[in-house]
């Protein structure tokens, strides 16, 4: 039998990648649309924190775990690839309804929340995706819970709102690793929405310090950290999600109204876009 040449197997490989790709995308387009099970976590969690580092893993921290009532400081990493969960490094402080933010230099910061039952927690810290570690970071001035963190173009992070801050503001420094008040908000909010605009400016909607719906929305300048009132919401609402879009509106959808019945309802906030005039060109 004539031996194969090197230009035939490499087609032959080909052939077999080819089939081989065949295949999976079939499998995967008769499933597409669809749930299907993945590994489980390692232990029972709710109001926890997922965040995608850079390596395409997710990292899940802290929550409010059922077995016993107990609050877990424990956190886990998803492996896509495997569909297996990894126990990492354990939170210095449990915590839950506190927020972890990726930052610029890949770690993620994990602020505020319950530590417990009772009481709020103004501690933060930092996960390093290498080492599989927390470390404390400078801690806030303000207890808090339910708040919204945004990631500025700077590296910074402002926290905002939330139960038991009313309409204060702060400011992470990751460089420095300390937290500085900034000016405080036009309105109290928890359950509020926080989205960072393509100008760099975060827009601030609905919900009162009460967890009451509102009409209320505000912008952000880092700038000159300042707070300028925006339109209002078409509806009353407390506890909806804001999403910004490839367009640069944000869309508003569902959350409680007034009387705390949910909602259908959704709206889009225009970003406004600066006229440039162009320089008259004068020929005489």
């Amino acid at each position: 039998m004539p031996r194969k040449t090197s230009a035939s197997k490499q087609a032959a490989s080909r052939r077999i990648a080819i089939a081989a790709c065949l295949i999976y995308a079939t499998s995967c387009s008769a499933r597409a649309g669809t749930f299907v099970p993945t590994g489980s976590l390692n232990g029972t969690r709710s109001q926890h924190t997922a965040t995608l580092p850079t390596n395409g893993q997710v990292l899940v921290a802290g929550g409010y775990g059922f077995n016993g009532g107990a609050l877990p400081n424990t956190a886990e990493i998803y492996n896509p690839d495997t569909g297996g969960w990894t126990l990492t490094g354990s939170l210095n402080t449990p915590r839950y309804e506190h927020t972890a933010t990726l930052l610029a230099n890949g770690k993620v910061l994990a602020a505020g929340g319950w530590k417990d039952f009772t009481y709020l927690t103004a501690t933060a810290e930092m996960y390093d995706p290498a080492s599989g570690n927390w470390a404390k970071t400078g801690t806030m001035a303000t207890l808090w819970a339910s708040h919204t963190a945004s990631l500025f173009r700077n590296g910074k992070v402002l926290v905002a709102g939330g139960v038991g801050a009313g309409a204060t503001a702060e400011l992470y420094d990751p460089v420095a690793g300390t937290w500085g008040l900034t000016s405080p908000m036009n309105f109290t909010r928890n359950g509020h929405i926080g989205a960072l605009l393509p100008n760099g400016q975060v827009l601030f909607a609905g919900s009162t310090g009460s967890w009451a719906s509102s009409q209320t929305a505000e912008l952000y300048n880092p700038t000159n950290s300042t707070w300028t009132v925006a339109g209002s919401l078409n509806t009353n609402n407390s506890s909806a999600t804001g999403t910004l879009l490839p367009n640069g509106a944000v869309l508003v959808a569902g959350g409680s109204d007034t009387n705390g019945n949910t909602l259908a309802s959704a709206e889009l906030y225009l970003t406004p876009i600066p006229i440039v005039l162009e320089p008259v060109i004068n020929f005489l």
